[in-house]
């Protein structure tokens, strides 16, 4: 549907969107390939520090907390307090610290293997990027938006 600025709303395109999915399994794969990827000392943050959980969507009272719409894609979430202790405002702080990474959003925003693989990617460093202390603007002027 063209809207009167000539704009597509994509909402009424959906038919159309192509996603590229995966196996829970090989999206784990591409998980684990991420975090290998990434410099030592980050990785070793993710494999002693705070896991890294897998889940197919977020739950509607995480999307409601942080002012998202129902059909609104929330990519990973960055739970529990952030290194140094201090705590994530979403969070509550009542839980260990753990990154999130919901499959279903990630595949609905990806239309090749290569975008899929790069999203986990981006995904992963900017949940990491929360967890040391990072807000959404840092993330953001870094490119890991």
């Amino acid at each position: 549907m063209v809207t009167d600025s000539g704009a597509y709303s994509l909402k009424n395109l959906e038919w159309c969107r192509v996603t590229f999915k995966v196996s829970k399994e090989e999206f784990e794969r591409l998980v684990g390939k991420a975090v290998d990827a990434l410099p030592r000392k980050f990785a070793k943050i993710l494999k002693e520090e705070v896991p890294v959980v897998v889940r197919f969507r977020p739950a509607r009272d995480e999307k409601k907390n942080l002012g998202l719409e129902e059909d609104e894609l929330l990519l990973g979430l960055s739970t529990g307090p952030v290194k140094g202790g201090r705590v994530l405002e979403d969070s509550g702080g009542q839980e260990p610290p753990m990154i999130h990474l919901f499959q279903g959003d990630i595949e609905e925003s990806s239309d090749s293997r290569a975008g899929l693989e790069r999203e986990v990617r981006m995904t992963l460093i900017h949940e990491l990027g929360h967890y040391l202390g990072m807000t959404e603007e840092d993330m953001e002027r870094l490119g890991y938006e």
